[in-house]
Protein backbone atom coordinates (compact mmCIF):
# COMPACT_ATOMS: atom_id res chain seq x y z
CA UNK A 1 0.00 0.00 0.00
CA UNK A 2 1.51 3.58 -0.91
CA UNK A 3 1.46 6.55 1.56
CA UNK A 4 -1.96 7.80 2.52
CA UNK A 5 -2.74 10.78 1.07
CA UNK A 6 -3.97 13.25 4.10
CA UNK A 7 -5.85 15.82 1.99
CA UNK A 8 -8.02 12.80 1.01
CA UNK A 9 -8.87 11.47 4.60
CA UNK A 10 -12.67 11.36 5.21
CA UNK A 11 -15.29 10.12 7.73
CA UNK A 12 -18.57 9.27 6.66
CA UNK A 13 -20.94 11.99 8.52
CA UNK A 14 -22.15 8.83 10.82
CA UNK A 15 -18.81 8.62 12.29
CA UNK A 16 -19.03 4.85 11.05
CA UNK A 17 -16.37 4.82 8.18
CA UNK A 18 -13.32 6.16 6.47
CA UNK A 19 -11.99 6.39 2.92
CA UNK A 20 -8.73 7.97 1.75
CA UNK A 21 -6.37 7.68 -1.76
CA UNK A 22 -3.10 6.90 -1.58
CA UNK A 23 0.15 7.69 -3.37
CA UNK A 24 -0.46 4.41 -5.96
CA UNK A 25 -3.28 6.49 -6.83
CA UNK A 26 -5.82 3.78 -5.25
CA UNK A 27 -9.23 4.20 -2.99
CA UNK A 28 -9.76 2.21 0.07
CA UNK A 29 -12.36 2.47 2.30
CA UNK A 30 -13.16 0.82 6.32
CA UNK A 31 -15.75 0.69 8.36
CA UNK A 32 -14.08 1.81 12.19
CA UNK A 33 -14.71 -0.71 15.01
CA UNK A 34 -16.59 0.21 17.71
CA UNK A 35 -14.35 0.50 21.00
CA UNK A 36 -16.16 -2.57 22.15
CA UNK A 37 -15.23 -4.36 19.32
CA UNK A 38 -11.83 -2.90 18.61
CA UNK A 39 -10.17 -6.41 20.12
CA UNK A 40 -12.62 -8.94 18.63
CA UNK A 41 -10.96 -9.16 14.98
CA UNK A 42 -8.59 -7.39 13.09
CA UNK A 43 -9.75 -4.49 11.20
CA UNK A 44 -9.83 -4.98 7.37
CA UNK A 45 -10.22 -2.17 4.56
CA UNK A 46 -11.43 -2.62 1.16
CA UNK A 47 -9.31 -1.66 -2.13
CA UNK A 48 -12.13 0.50 -4.96
CA UNK A 49 -11.76 -1.30 -8.49
CA UNK A 50 -9.87 0.62 -10.89
CA UNK A 51 -13.10 1.51 -12.91
CA UNK A 52 -16.64 1.97 -12.99
CA UNK A 53 -19.28 0.71 -14.42
CA UNK A 54 -18.60 2.39 -17.70
CA UNK A 55 -14.99 1.13 -17.79
CA UNK A 56 -13.90 4.87 -16.69
CA UNK A 57 -10.42 4.47 -14.52
CA UNK A 58 -11.13 5.65 -11.11
CA UNK A 59 -6.77 5.22 -10.30
CA UNK A 60 -4.83 8.78 -10.05
CA UNK A 61 -4.28 11.08 -7.21
CA UNK A 62 -6.19 13.30 -8.12
CA UNK A 63 -9.61 12.32 -6.68
CA UNK A 64 -12.00 14.17 -4.50
CA UNK A 65 -14.43 12.01 -2.08
CA UNK A 66 -17.50 12.93 -0.36
CA UNK A 67 -19.63 10.37 1.72
CA UNK A 68 -23.73 10.48 1.71
CA UNK A 69 -24.84 11.99 5.18
CA UNK A 70 -25.86 8.21 5.65
CA UNK A 71 -22.55 7.24 4.91
CA UNK A 72 -23.90 4.01 2.74
CA UNK A 73 -22.29 5.90 -0.93
CA UNK A 74 -19.69 7.77 -1.61
CA UNK A 75 -19.32 10.34 -4.16
CA UNK A 76 -15.80 10.27 -6.38
CA UNK A 77 -14.85 12.85 -8.32
CA UNK A 78 -11.77 11.65 -10.93
CA UNK A 79 -10.47 11.57 -14.52
CA UNK A 80 -12.35 10.14 -17.38
CA UNK A 81 -10.33 8.65 -20.10
CA UNK A 82 -9.99 11.79 -22.09
CA UNK A 83 -9.26 14.02 -18.91
CA UNK A 84 -12.54 15.59 -18.14
CA UNK A 85 -13.71 15.71 -14.11
CA UNK A 86 -16.08 13.15 -13.77
CA UNK A 87 -18.22 12.03 -10.47
CA UNK A 88 -18.79 8.27 -9.88
CA UNK A 89 -20.86 7.33 -7.05
CA UNK A 90 -20.17 3.54 -5.27
CA UNK A 91 -22.83 1.97 -3.04
CA UNK A 92 -21.09 0.61 0.21
CA UNK A 93 -23.90 -1.37 1.83
CA UNK A 94 -25.34 0.08 4.77
CA UNK A 95 -22.77 0.83 7.95
CA UNK A 96 -24.80 -0.55 10.48
CA UNK A 97 -26.32 -4.10 10.45
CA UNK A 98 -30.07 -5.00 10.88
CA UNK A 99 -29.84 -7.36 14.02
CA UNK A 100 -27.27 -5.68 16.26
CA UNK A 101 -25.03 -2.98 17.28
CA UNK A 102 -22.28 -4.40 15.35
CA UNK A 103 -20.76 -2.34 12.39
CA UNK A 104 -20.97 -3.90 9.31
CA UNK A 105 -18.14 -4.65 6.51
CA UNK A 106 -18.24 -3.27 3.56
CA UNK A 107 -19.90 -4.64 0.88
CA UNK A 108 -18.98 -3.04 -2.36
CA UNK A 109 -22.33 -2.63 -4.49
CA UNK A 110 -22.17 -0.83 -8.08
CA UNK A 111 -20.00 2.01 -9.33
CA UNK A 112 -22.37 4.06 -11.22
CA UNK A 113 -20.82 6.74 -13.64
CA UNK A 114 -23.90 9.66 -12.31
CA UNK A 115 -21.89 12.50 -14.75
CA UNK A 116 -21.35 12.60 -18.42
CA UNK A 117 -17.38 12.89 -19.68
CA UNK A 118 -18.69 15.54 -22.40
CA UNK A 119 -17.48 18.21 -19.88
CA UNK A 120 -15.93 18.75 -16.50
CA UNK A 121 -18.04 18.28 -13.41
CA UNK A 122 -16.82 17.99 -9.79
CA UNK A 123 -17.79 19.39 -6.28
CA UNK A 124 -20.18 16.89 -5.61
CA UNK A 125 -23.07 17.46 -3.17
CA UNK A 126 -25.71 15.39 -1.56
CA UNK A 127 -29.20 17.14 -0.91
CA UNK A 128 -31.20 16.96 1.84
CA UNK A 129 -34.57 14.86 2.22
CA UNK A 130 -38.14 16.14 2.74
CA UNK A 131 -37.28 14.30 6.42
CA UNK A 132 -34.22 16.14 7.15
CA UNK A 133 -35.96 19.39 6.29
CA UNK A 134 -39.05 18.72 8.60
CA UNK A 135 -36.14 17.34 11.33
CA UNK A 136 -34.14 20.68 10.98
CA UNK A 137 -37.66 22.50 11.26
CA UNK A 138 -38.43 20.58 14.50
CA UNK A 139 -35.56 20.93 15.70
CA UNK A 140 -35.12 25.14 15.77
CA UNK A 141 -38.64 25.05 16.86
CA UNK A 142 -36.97 23.94 20.52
Amino acid sequence: MGSVDPSNVKVSPCGRRLVWSDTDGRICVMTLPLYQNANDKPTKYTVLPEQNEEGEPMVGTDVELSWSPGGRYLAITHQARNQFQIISIADLGSPEQAESLDVADIELGRIVQATPDRFNSGDAYWGHTAHDIKMANLVSME
